[in-house]
């Protein structure tokens, strides 16, 4: 096996490591989160542009999946603190 396809199979597995157990903890998120969620989310659209651009379609497949994260963590974030903005009487 090459060197640089175990590094990046390794980076891979990590990655979808801190995807799953960033899901899976969603509900410990605050809105102190949220700024390093957005940037994270930007980083991800533009990276994901680039790998687009440049043909390489497993890493824009890769980059379209931590984007989507991305964004559903930020959803889940920006719903819990509506509801918890809310009068008691409308939840």
């Amino acid at each position: 096996m090459d060197v640089d396809n175990a590094i990046s199979g390794l980076a891979i597995a990590i990655g979808l490591y801190q995807m799953v157990r960033s899901l899976l903890e969603k509900d410990k998120l605050t809105i102190e989160s949220r700024d390093g969620l957005l940037l994270s989310a930007i980083a991800s659209a533009l990276w994901l542009t680039v790998k687009a651009r440049k043909g390489s379609n497993s890493a824009a497949a890769y980059t379209a999946l931590a984007l989507t994260v991305n964004l559903y963590l930020l959803y889940t974030i920006y719903r819990h603190e509506e509801r918890r903005r809310r009068p008691d009487w409308t939840r």
